[in-house]
């Protein structure tokens, strides 16, 4: 997982605008220091939740996403690794069973 939060914290890092901003938006007296404090310090939320962002770049893509129970409430460490864990599930499954497919398309052609 510390290859993965290397990328999130490079990207991160000169947001102090964007870091501002939510300090702001939650009234806070003390602008945090860093986007993932706002996450607790925990970067594997801040991970799970901009991958999260990123397959759902437009609001309607949520709002869909929400209502079919597809987008949720990243909170915890434990929620942020279940929701990688399923994607990585669903991502390989997929590319597996395409693997399987291609397979039994040549076997058949033999």
């Amino acid at each position: 997982m510390h290859t993965l939060t290397t990328g999130v914290e490079k990207f991160t890092q000169n947001r102090k605008a964007f870091v501002k901003m939510l300090s702001d938006l939650e009234g806070r007296q003390t602008v945090y220091e860093s986007i993932d404090q706002f996450f607790g310090g925990e970067q594997e939320i801040l991970f799970a939740v901009l991958l999260q962002n990123a397959l759902h770049p437009k609001n309607s893509n949520r709002v869909d996403a929400i209502k079919e129970g597809k987008y949720i409430e990243i909170e915890t460490v434990e929620q942020a690794r279940g929701y990688l864990a399923d994607l990585i599930k669903t991502n390989l499954g997929n590319d597996l069973r395409a693997a399987e497919s291609s397979v039994h398309s040549a076997m058949t052609s033999l």
